[in-house]
């Protein structure tokens, strides 16, 4: 939803300051539970810089609550507190997240203020903010025809005076607000690339090395990520791929195809320089090929030379060269060219990790283009690669499956031999397969073969298969009767009756009542010695 009234940079330093003023970290903590819990139930903007919300509180009464955004302190709230509480930091959160500002700079207020002992160091990073707008100034006129790594110069003159910061998302908030402010007028196809452009300067301060250490020191050991700076650099990240959802016009405006190109040069050193532990950049390099270049381009040379770069990577990078992230770009550029089985080849011959979400991006956009012939090859060619992921892992790929043999006439055939390679990991994915596509006998075959049990079965599991094919049934159930008796205790056979009920009623289905009755009396006859098992058939009245 758009807000009717919206607050600029300035006014939200001021209120993230008035927050750290007023309330105590317990309060804001409290408030920040409210708001993920989601009791702000409605909130509203009468006026510009007025706020009213509906809370609900602990034991579901709902508070009334006022805020005065120029007045923090006068903020009112029907709450026993009255106004400095957890209610009010929990709609104003509520309203950060509606203006699409950073939650975390209201819940790092009181930690990260530094306010009155900092007021001095404040003004002075304030001055050398100042300076380095200007100087950003003096040639953001001439932005358009930069080169995209001069772009990121002048980005580093203007946060430099947060280089002694702590990286974490209030040190991310300032750096994006001290960009955004400087922002030029530009060309309307280079706004969403300069969006882009300082989201990435960001998300490069927060998740790359110091200066003491070196780059291949830091991708061979990696660097100590804490929790606080690596919630940031998600949130930044979040905000990149949000970018990806702006048009980029190259088509109308093909005089900036250049600094599109750049852009990709920029961030192929990035994700080819990911650190397994963090490779932040894999994904936002496929999305930005994905989504903004190669849907403009009209022939694939650019798609070519691109893919020659990425595998002359491998001897220029040496050791800091990302594997995993190096795979999947090599894969998508393939995969452009409609080379897909060398695609296939670098994703099985490689040692490197690929998460389950990488691979699953392919079939994404093959139904994003409804290419259902090609999705059936990449869904079968996929399998054995997610076979090494937890199964839980694999219901997306089981709905890709769906759409593939809605589409496909061939695609059902090529999904058993898929899944039953997938065999033993992808045995609950087969299973509930075989149901959905009423294969009863490879079914009640599947569970033979490896003794399953009918009780661990709910009785619902087993319905479709005694409306539709009871006598498969019959062998599945007879067959656990006997191991159940083997087991030669109460329980085993308590658990033999009950399986022998279920007999009685499938042979009535079958309108067999005498044959069932010939083998209730041959089973009791060849059981007479045990006399547990007969009280048990006596009290489930199956003997007399």
């Amino acid at each position: 939803m758009r807000p009717p009234y919206t607050i600029d940079d300035t006014q939200w330093e001021q209120l993230v300051a008035q927050v750290g003023e007023l309330f105590d970290d317990l309060t804001i903590k409290r408030g920040f539970q409210f708001y993920k819990q989601e009791r702000v139930q409605q909130l509203a903007l009468p006026g510009e810089r007025e706020v009213e919300a509906t809370i609900e509180g602990s034991e579901h009464e709902r508070y009334e609550v006022t805020i005065n955004l120029d007045e923090l302190s006068e903020s009112r709230c029907e709450c026993p507190a009255g106004g400095r509480c957890k209610h009010v930091i929990a709609a104003l959160l509520q309203y950060a997240n509606l203006q699409g500002r950073m939650v975390n700079a209201i819940v790092n207020a009181k930690s990260n203020a530094g306010f009155a002992a900092a007021r001095g160091a404040a003004e002075a990073k304030a001055k050398q903010k100042v300076e380095a707008a200007s100087k950003f100034s003096d040639q953001a006129s001439s932005l358009a025809e930069l080169p995209i790594a001069q772009w990121h110069e002048l980005m580093a003159s203007v946060i430099a005076p947060l280089d002694s910061q702590t990286r974490n998302s209030q040190y991310a908030q300032e750096a994006l607000t001290a960009l955004i402010a400087v922002k030029p007028d530009l060309p309307p196809v280079l706004t969403p690339l300069f969006d882009l452009h300082i989201r990435l300067h960001v998300l490069v301060q927060l998740t790359r090395p110091s200066q003491n250490q070196s780059q291949t020191q830091w991708h061979t050991t990696g660097f100590y990520m804490g929790f606080h700076t690596h919630v940031a650099a998600a949130e930044v990240q979040e905000g990149i791929v949000a970018c990806f959802g702006q048009p980029l016009p190259l088509a109308e405006h093909p005089a900036y195809w250049q600094q599109a190109m750049d852009t990709a040069v920029y961030m192929r050193r990035l994700m080819l320089t990911d650190t397994p532990s963090h490779p932040y950049f894999s994904d936002l390099y496929i999305e930005l090929w994905r989504r903004w270049i190669e849907p403009q381009l009209s022939d694939t040379q650019v798609v070519a030379e691109e893919l020659r770069q990425l595998e002359a990577a491998e001897d220029e990078l040496g050791q800091t060269l990302s594997r995993a992230s190096w795979v999947m770009a090599r894969s998508w550029m393939h995969f452009y060219l409609l080379q897909d089985e060398s695609a296939w080849a670098l994703m099985r011959g490689t040692k490197a990790r690929l998460s389950v979400e990488s691979l699953l991006r392919f079939p994404y956009e093959l139904v994003a283009r409804e290419q259902w012939t090609r999705l059936t090859s990449w869904l079968a060619q996929l399998g054995p690669l997610l076979n090494i992921h937890r199964i839980e892992s694999l219901s997306v790929y089981s709905q890709f499956w769906d759409q593939a043999t809605e589409h496909d006439p061939e695609a059902e055939e090529r999904m058993w031999e898929a899944l039953t390679g997938m065999l033993p990991l992808a045995r609950k994915l087969y299973e509930d397969k075989l149901i959905e596509f009423e294969r009863w006998k490879p079914w009640i075959d599947l569970q033979l073969s490896s003794g399953r049990e009918p009780l661990s079965f709910k009785v619902s599991e087993l319905a479709p298969i005694e409306k539709n094919a009871p006598e498969l049934l019959l062998p599945f159930y007879h067959q656990a009767v006997e191991r159940y008796v083997a087991q030669k205790n109460r329980d085993g056979y308590k658990a033999a009756v009950k399986l022998l009920k279920r007999l009685a009623k499938l042979y009535k289905k079958l309108k067999q009542d005498d044959r069932f009755e010939h083998y209730i009396s041959s089973f009791a006859d060849r059981n007479s010695r045990l006399r547990a098992l007969q009280e048990e058939l006596r009290k489930g009245k199956l003997i007399p």
